[in-house]
């Protein structure tokens, strides 16, 4: 036979029987007792000691060879590093701090050509609950809701100040009303994170945080009263909910109007201008301006948080003529300057936070038809009417509002105006009605 042949069929041999697993050879037996789950309480190796007795039984005690391998969660047998095998014939023991895992001890015994091979298994489980620190005390403010009622949401994480490294990461946290854990509620299989508060709960409500580690503990008393499962921990701790205004949930309207009239600088109402009202809990809405540039909301929730911006982004030529291109020339050159923050914004047609010789000639090429809107600016712009604009020869140093912001509205509002300024038009000459 071919030599390669013969050393490679041996390999494969050699390599059949460490796999093989017979409680009894010819001549030689082995005995012990299959282990219990072996608890680690080691948090920081994350080991458990291990101590496992096994005996042989032989015709006579002479020559026998006793050595061990590992196997690791179910990996190939190697050397073992984590502990060492004892005893002379016909009693021996294996034992040494193992990690955490489903592992097995691979026991080969030798004596002359009779030979056994036996796998002992056994378990490392993690016994230690979780360790957390968890805040005494929060607070969450209630907001109105479209159906009358308030509400609220809280996460268990808002809870923990602090975590420790743990052998069977990632923690898991859940948080629930007291009364719901003691009629029975079981976090651990129900997963609760975010909670729920809303205008039937007391103003003081204890909660309890649960947090729990992903190990299989088959001595683990869980809450409901079964044995086995994952090692978890709690601790109580309470809600305290901030009500509306200091009010109870049903104290503010739920029709409240707010609403407000969109003008030129010259004071001419802006018809047609769509007015969009972003709510917090509730959904948007939006409206067109009257002739005289008024526009309103109704039926408003108390206690929401309202963003008002108007918008018109139609016919860019609008009010726009070679006089405008001449007279913010006039201004580039100081020969006859804009004499109001509105102008010298309609002026600004590239929207660059500037006027110069590049607005005059976009402009000039929106008049000439060359292009059919302004590509970096809208037709339109609004600013809060009452906003006072700290240098008023250049209005680009600060950020001036383009939108009317309410937090927590409790009454009506009729003056939320806003001041338009149609890009190109310095001379004021633009067409503010559909009629």
């Amino acid at each position: 036979m071919n030599k390669t042949i013969t050393i490679l069929f041996r390999i494969i041999f050699l390599s059949f029987l460490a796999f093989q697993i017979p409680a009894q050879a010819q001549n030689i037996t082995l005995d012990y007792t299959p282990p219990e789950s072996i608890c680690s309480f080691d948090t920081l190796g994350c080991t458990g000691s291990v101590s496992i007795p096994f005996s042989l039984t032989a015709e006579n005690n002479e020559g026998i060879i006793v050595s061990h391998q590992i196997s690791l969660d179910g990996e190939m047998p190697v050397d073992d590093v984590y502990g060492s095998l004892s005893g002379v014939y016909p009693g021996y023991i294996i034992f040494g701090n193992y990690p955490i895992g489903q592992h097995s001890f691979v026991v080969t015994v030798v004596q002359g050509g009779d030979s056994l091979v036996t796998d002992i298994e056994f378990s490392v489980v993690d016994c230690v609950a979780p360790e957390a620190e968890i805040q005494w005390g929060m607070s969450y403010l209630l907001s109105y809701q479209p159906d009358g009622c308030c509400r609220s949401t809280g996460n268990a994480l808002d809870f923990v100040v602090n975590q420790e490294v743990d052998c069977s990461e990632p923690l898991n946290f859940a948080i629930l009303k007291e009364d719901d854990f003691l009629s029975g509620v079981f976090p651990l299989v129900d997963s609760l994170e975010v909670i729920v508060f809303d205008c039937n709960d007391e103003e003081t409500i204890f909660v309890r945080i649960f947090y729990w580690d992903n190990a299989f503990n088959p001595y683990a008393l869980q809450s409901d009263g079964t044995l086995g499962g994952a090692n978890y921990d709690s601790f109580l701790s309470y809600v305290y909910l901030q009500q509306p205004n200091g009010s109870g949930c049903g104290g503010l309207p739920s029709n409240l109007n707010i609403g407000g009239e969109i003008h030129t600088e010259e004071q001419e109402g802006i018809d047609g201008v769509q007015v969009d009202l972003l709510v917090d809990i509730a959904e948007d809405i939006s409206v067109l301006t009257d002739q005289d540039g008024e526009f309103i909301f109704s039926n408003l929730i108390a206690g929401a948080d309202c963003e008002i911006i108007p918008m018109l982004d139609l016919n860019h030529t609008n009010g726009v003529s070679t006089f405008d291109a001449i007279l913010i020339q006039k201004h580039i050159l100081g020969i006859q300057p804009l004499d109001s923050p509105y102008k010298m914004i309609a002026a600004d047609v590239n929207n660059s936070g500037s006027i110069s010789i590049s607005d005059v000639i976009q402009l000039r090429k929106l008049i000439l038809g060359n292009l059919e809107a302004l590509p970096d600016n809208s037709s339109w712009r609004f600013i809060d009417a009452s906003y006072v604009f700290p240098n008023p020869s250049s209005p680009w140093v600060v950020p001036f509002p383009e939108e009317i912001k309410i937090n927590n509205i409790s009454e009506d509002e009729f003056h939320l105006n806003f001041i338009g300024i149609k890009i190109g038009d310095v001379n004021g000459s633009a067409i503010v009605s559909l009629d």
